[in-house]
C-alpha cells in the first residue's frame, strides 16, 4: 500500500483539534521514518517521507488558520526543516497530551455549546488561582513569542482573573483560558512542564468546586509548589 493511501485511512481518524492533529500527523510520519531506519531502506525514501510530512503539515496548519512563528518550511532544506518541526512538535507535546488526557479538557474540546455553568469558589481557591495565573503571566512576559500571541494570552488571563473575582465564576471562561494556555505552553517556555502544572492546578481547583457544587467526591491531586525555584525550569 502506498504512503498516500495509508495516510488517507489515517486521516479519517485524525483529531479535529488543530494542535492535537498536528502532533498526530507528525508522529504518524515519524513512525514510518523509524521503520525505514530499522530496515535500512533507500535514503531517497527518507527524503520523500520528510517532504510529505512537511507538505501535509503546512496544509493542515493553513486549513486551521494556525500560525507557528518558528516553523519555516524550506523545500531546499528538507532535513533541517523536518528537524525544526520535530523540535516544535516536542515543545507542543506536553500541552497536547494534557488536553487529551484530562477528562475535563476533553469534555470542553468536544462541547458544541457553552455550559454557562457558574461556580462558587472559596477565598483560598481564588487566591490559589491568582497565584498560578500570576506565575503563568510571568512566564509569558519573559517569553520570546510574537507580541500578537503574547497580548492575546495576556487578555485571556486578565479575563480569567476578572471572572474569578466574581461571586459566580463562569466555568467556560476559566476552562477556555486554560485550554488556550496549554496549547501555547510549548511556545511560551522551552520547558513547558511548570506552565502545564499550573494549568493542572487551576483545572483541579474548578473541577473540585464543580464537584462540590454537584455533591460529587473527586480525588485530589498532589499540589504543585510555586515556591520551588523555577529559574532553571523556565530557561
Amino acid at each position: 500500500m502506498k504512503l498516500d493511501e495509508e495516510f488517507k485511512e489515517f486521516f479519517e481518524t485524525l483529531s479535529s483539534d488543530p494542535y492535537v492533529g498536528m502532533i498526530e500527523i507528525f508522529d504518524w510520519y515519524d513512525e514510518r521514518l523509524s521503520a525505514l531506519v530499522q530496515y535500512q531502506d533507500d535514503a531517497k525514501d527518507f527524503i520523500d517521507i520528510k517532504a510529505a510530512c512537511l507538505a501535509t503539515m503546512n496544509e493542515w496548519l493553513s486549513a486551521h488558520d494556525v500560525e507557528i512563528e518558528e516553523l519555516k518550511i524550506d523545500p531546499g532544506r528538507i532535513h533541517d526543516s523536518y528537524d525544526d518541526l520535530r523540535e516544535i512538535a516536542n515543545n507542543y507535546r506536553p500541552g497536547v497530551q494534557y488536553k487529551k488526557q484530562s477528562s475535563t479538557m476533553s469534555e470542553l474540546i468536544g462541547r458544541k455549546k457553552k455550559t454557562n455553568q457558574f461556580l462558587e469558589l472559596a477565598l483560598e481557591e481564588k487566591e490559589s488561582i491568582r497565584k498560578h495565573t500570576d506565575f503563568i503571566q510571568g512566564v509569558i512576559d519573559k517569553s520570546k513569542i510574537a507580541d500578537r500571541k503574547k497580548n492575546a494570552l495576556r487578555r485571556r488571563l486578565n479575563q480569567l482573573r476578572a471572572e474569578v473575582e466574581k461571586t459566580g465564576t463562569n466555568l467556560d471562561v476559566i476552562m477556555g483560558g486554560m485550554l488556550e494556555v496549554s496549547v501555547y505552553a510549548g511556545e511560551i517556555a522551552k520547558n513547558s512542564k511548570p506552565v502545564i502544572e499550573s494549568v493542572k492546578e487551576i483545572v483541579d481547583i474548578v473541577s473540585q468546586a464543580k464537584a462540590r457544587q454537584e455533591q460529587i467526591s473527586l480525588p485530589k491531586r498532589d499540589k504543585f509548589n510555586l515556591l520551588d525555584d523555577q529559574t532553571d525550569k523556565e530557561e
